[in-house]
């Protein structure tokens, strides 16, 4: 099994990880990782603590929609201090925050007991989703598992989701660029016909997530196929939440080795801080 050298795909508290910003550092160097990115749902605040004893690759994963779908693009390589691509995260930020509120009033209607305010006072970071109203019916053994609470009461039969203005594809592509980055394609598994791909690699996709934990054999090597047919970059990581024991398996073995990472770096030409 190839060593793996950087792993460009996290979570931490400031979004819907488990884990502190230190607490994930230390993870990934206890499993000898070398270069590191935390990719926090549409949010770069672990980017204002401290962070040492390890290479960093600033990062974040944008939820965007291509073709009325909501998808994720893992941007990398940005200006953190970027204006245009703050303002963005700040007008999402509130607008999560106004659809959690909508939702659990609409499950108070049904006398589902549980508040905003005790959910978000939990929070590190500012960032809630709906996986923290699920983790709080969970807790309160309102619903006994992940499985329960997408299929009964956060369905879209039992509530209605508001609409979130997350950006298009296109404009994702062009908000990143201009803040210095690139974007990759967060695990495209099977999600994503050929003929999409290709759709986005005409409004400027470069790299695709080759290597992820739900990717199997046969889809890592279909997607290898596309890259070389299209001449893309690749990323790869751990997707790590800290949520479950089979995370655990995931981190220091899902990413790109050195001679990967160093193909990505002369592309891109990495800001390593």
């Amino acid at each position: 099994m190839n060593k793996i050298y950087a792993d460009l795909h996290s979570h931490t508290t400031y979004s819907d990880g488990k884990l502190s910003v230190n607490e994930l550092i230390n993870k990934a160097k206890s499993h000898d990782i070398k270069v590191f990115s935390i990719t926090d749902h549409d949010t770069i605040a672990a980017y204002n603590e401290e962070i040492s004893g390890i290479k960093i690759i600033y990062g974040v994963e944008l939820t965007v929609y291509f073709n009325n779908k909501e998808i994720h693009l893992l941007a990398y390589n940005f200006d953190k201090n970027n204006p245009e691509l703050n303002t963005y995260l700040d007008s999402i930020k509130k607008q999560r925050i106004n659809r959690a509120k909508n939702i659990i009033n609409q499950l108070k209607n049904q006398q589902v007991d549980i508040d905003f305010d005790e959910i978000y006072d939990k929070l590190d970071g500012e960032i809630i989703t709906r996986s923290h109203i699920a983790d709080e019916l969970i807790d309160k053994k309102l619903a006994k598992n992940v499985y329960e609470v997408f299929t009964s009461f956060l369905s879209n039969e039992n509530v209605s989701l508001p609409k979130v203005n997350f950006i298009s594809f296109e404009d994702a592509v062009k908000l990143v660029r201009q803040a210095g980055g690139f974007v990759s394609l967060a695990h495209p598994n099977k999600h994503f016909t050929q003929l999409q791909i290709y759709n986005m690699i005409k409004y400027g996709l470069r790299c695709l997530e080759l290597y992820h934990p739900s990717h199997n054999f046969y889809t890592t090597r279909s997607l290898a196929s596309f890259v070389k047919q299209y001449q893309l970059n690749v990323s790869g990581g751990s997707d790590y939440h800290g949520k479950y024991y089979s995370e655990e398996k995931s981190i220091g073995h899902y990413g790109l080795t050195e001679e990967q990472f160093e193909k990505l770096n002369k592309e891109f030409k990495l800001n390593i801080v």
